[in-house]
């Protein structure tokens, strides 16, 4: 097709070997990290974002929860920060980001709770709530909040919460009213929650 010369081939082929390799350089100083697409599950509220992610070589799955828009799992790039989940789950202005280090690289599998204002943040896969945070009020806190209590998973949160339906906790000892939740149990929450 071409007369080229050996050297003319090889100038080539380093022009069009250079021009991708500036073309990527450009994508990944751009940030560029793709477009969210959602995908209902199963006629459920939550969705499962999928996001193609900074590092081509791994993606992670990381659940967002609490007071965000869209509630659910999102695939990122290993590498990714919580920052990026909870951009794609949209905040809502109830949110509190700043009790979450936003900087923080996220850990296939791993949840995080974004708390209401007041309350206190959550990242589970972490051994508990920061001691002085501040306590999760047992008679408001979301059941998302209540999972993060050390000790309490989603069936004790979810008797907590319908427990309240019929009473509001008036001391804190009163968790004990709650089926599942015993004296152990009471010991591992009680500097994490208060009742007001």
């Amino acid at each position: 097709m071409f007369d080229l010369t050996r050297g003319e081939e090889l100038t080539a082929l380093i022009a069009v070997a250079l021009l991708g390799a500036a073309a990527s350089a450009v994508c990944l100083l751009r940030g560029d990290k793709g477009k969210a697409v959602e995908i209902p599950l199963n006629n459920s509220r939550e969705m499962v974002v999928q996001r193609k992610g900074r590092n081509p070589q791994g993606k992670i799955l990381v659940h967002v929860s609490g007071e965000v828009q869209t509630k659910g799992v999102f695939e990122l790039g290993a590498g990714s920060r919580i920052r990026d989940a909870i951009e794609l789950a949209r905040a809502t202005e109830n949110g509190d980001l700043e009790s979450l280090n936003l900087a923080a690289t996220l850990v296939d599998g791993e949840r995080i709770v974004v708390p209401g204002k007041g309350s206190v943040s959550g990242r589970k896969g972490q051994p508990g709530p920061a001691k002085g945070a501040g306590a999760i009020n047992v008679n408001t806190a979301t059941q998302e909040e209540l999972e993060f209590l050390p000790g309490i998973g989603p069936v004790i949160a979810a008797r907590i919460v319908e427990f309240r339906k019929t009473r509001k906790f008036e001391k804190v000892d009163d968790l004990l009213e709650v089926k599942r939740i015993g004296p152990v149990t009471l010991e591992k929450v009680r500097e994490y929650v208060c009742v007001k």
